[in-house]
């Protein structure tokens, strides 16, 4: 009878320490799912997107942000990155009517490191009536990229589609948002993710699949110019489509096209672009 309930005590207790067992296994993998969903978040959301700083003077800089949208390696090692933001992150006001337009640098934060990195940068293209930019960087060292939703995708996009903004808010980390498309048109797209200062040129993404649907570039203002932070304008993936294609850039969104494709007109110089008005 002791022998009978003692072998029963020992099924009872291996059955049990079987089932904690499973449990342990099932939390330790939901943990595993969840680092790995915030890594991938990390990623191809937060880390694709830097700031852009333009120097003034010697303690004088403005600038706002930009999404990297390929980083290739080069035969000789190095990897070409391009950046977009928009036109007026990098436009520098000398007067009422003169402006000129460059870059310093960008500064990214690998959020695996807690490292700031600073690179130089050198302007490629821009075009004020779009208010877009093109950067370039010449590293030794590849970059996160963000994926630009191809032509193709476009049909997921409509009115109350979830989204993800992301920029350097008030000259900051990247930090991101969420919210919903709320007007929707091929020249202009609305969201009311909250936002702020420094977004300009970020990244808004489509939340479903975490690809680039336009740029922050505009924030919102009532009759009496007080900004309106859920009310955030967008340059809209069409108008980015179409200004690539026009320079020569093609292959920034399209993987079908050469990368040996070269920009159609000269790349601007900080003195070319001095003559330039608004």
């Amino acid at each position: 009878m002791f022998k009978s309930l003692l072998s029963w005590s020992l099924v009872v207790v291996c059955l049990f320490s079987l089932g904690f067992g499973g449990f342990h296994f099932s939390e330790m993998r939901e943990r595993s799912v969840i680092i790995q969903k915030e890594q991938d978040f990390k990623i191809e959301v937060l880390m694709p997107v830097v700031k852009v700083t333009t120097e003034l003077g010697p303690h004088s800089t403005q600038g706002g942000s930009g999404v990297v949208v390929r980083s290739e390696q080069r035969e000789d090692g190095g990897y070409d990155t391009y950046i977009l933001t928009c036109d007026h992150v990098i436009q520098v006001r000398m007067g009422p009517l003169y402006s000129i337009w460059r870059v310093s640098y960008i500064e990214f934060y690998d959020h695996f490191t807690n490292k700031i990195i600073q690179a130089s940068a050198k302007l490629i293209a821009h075009d004020t009536d779009k208010d877009l930019a093109l950067i370039k960087l010449d590293t030794k060292w590849a970059f996160p990229t963000a994926q630009l939703m191809p032509p193709e995708e476009l049909w997921r996009l409509r009115i109350d589609s979830k989204v993800l903004v992301v920029g350097s808010a008030l000259g900051g980390l990247p930090v991101y948002t969420r919210g919903d498309i709320t007007l929707l048109f091929k020249d202009y797209l609305e969201v009311n993710a909250p936002a702020y200062r420094g977004i300009s040129g970020g990244a808004c993404y489509l939340e479903s699949n975490n690809m680039v649907i336009g740029l922050p570039n505009v924030l919102r203002t009532d009759i009496d110019g007080i900004l309106v932070p859920h009310l955030v304008g967008v340059v809209p993936i069409y108008a980015i489509h179409k200004w690539l294609d026009e320079i020569g850039y093609e292959f920034l969104y399209n993987p079908d096209v050469s990368t040996e494709k070269q920009l159609k007109t000269p790349e601007i110089t900080p003195r070319e672009m001095s003559l330039e008005t608004r």
